[in-house]
């Protein structure tokens, strides 16, 4: 009995520590999870117009930081240029930056712990630039650096909140927008060329040659001077690269109907599509022959 009683806290320890490394796994998962991304997007434009309208709001009604104590027959002008400042930040963490750090920023490789931390440096440029100006012209009194980590550790907390709730709510729909893309796909007839007798897509690159029946090829991803053909032969599937410019592919394609643009760069046979899934990143496709799935691109998913 004593035995009993003095092991409870020692049970009691062992517990806890077990639920919290669960909550810890789960947590982890989640944070690794893909979600959409807003830069270099239209999005992303709309964010910044609506951070500068916020900002000029609060400043004009509210006045607060010492922006009531400011007397000049402009003030108003001054507050709009603060606004400005907000645009600016959010232009920088939104455009220039992914710009700079593509890898970083690469759509395809977004998870919710990136869209996070890309959040908090959101949140830094925006109030290092409207706090650093509104000093500087005189507008403004804050207590920097405290204000501007102040700021940055309380919308760090808020997205923490914000992204794991959006990743559910996308998870749902997408979820469910891919099940209606599947008995699409499903109930899709083959699509051939029956304008043409013996449709033949020849490819001719500076290294060689590809030519074959449309519905061989399975997939092409394009860059400026080369591009990657996934295609099938007698053994199986081939995959080629040809020292081709990108144009040139295009006009090819182009006079094959079955051929659908998934991404900027990435054209897929329909005929080769099985199923769609989704997740809060967006929608991706499953190809046969293909072991990847490929990310539908917002911009395409209505060619599906």
């Amino acid at each position: 009995m004593i035995k009993t009683i003095l092991n409870l806290p020692l049970s009691f320890a062992q517990s806890m520590v077990s639920k919290f490394s669960l909550l810890s796994g789960k947590i982890r998962e989640k944070l690794n999870e893909p979600i959409q991304s807003n830069f270099l997007s239209l999005n992303g434009v709309i964010q910044s117009i609506s951070a500068a309208v916020i900002v000029f709001a609060v400043a004009f009604i509210a006045q607060p930081y010492g922006i009531s104590q400011f007397s000049s027959p402009n003030k108003t002008f001054f507050i709009g240029a603060l606004a400005l400042s907000a645009f600016v930040g959010l232009g920088i963490s939104l455009f220039a930056l992914p710009s700079i750090f593509s890898s970083f920023y690469n759509k395809n490789k977004w998870t919710v712990s990136k869209a996070i931390l890309g959040n908090v440096i959101t949140a830094f440029f925006c109030g290092l630039s409207v706090m650093v100006f509104g000093n500087q012209i005189g507008l403004t009194q804050f207590d920097l650096p405290m204000e501007l980590l102040k700021f940055t550790a309380i919308f760090a907390a808020v997205s923490l909140i914000y992204n794991f709730i959006l990743q559910s709510i996308l998870n749902k729909r997408f979820d469910q927008k891919s099940e209606v893309l599947t008995s699409k796909i499903i109930g899709m007839e083959l699509i051939e060329n029956k304008s043409k007798v013996f449709p033949i897509a020849k490819f001719v690159g500076a290294n060689d040659v590809i030519s074959l029946v449309p519905n061989q090829l399975i997939k092409v991803e394009m860059s400026k001077y080369s591009s990657e053909f996934v295609f099938q032969n007698l053994f199986g599937t081939a995959v080629k690269t040809l020292d081709i410019s990108e144009n040139e592919v295009r006009k090819e394609i182009s006079n094959y109907e079955q051929f659908i643009q998934l991404d900027k760069n990435v054209f897929i046979n329909k005929n080769a599509i099985s199923q769609a899934t989704g997740d809060a990143a967006g929608i991706k496709v499953a190809v046969h022959k293909v072991n990847d799935s490929i990310r539908v691109s917002k911009k395409y998913l209505k060619n599906l």
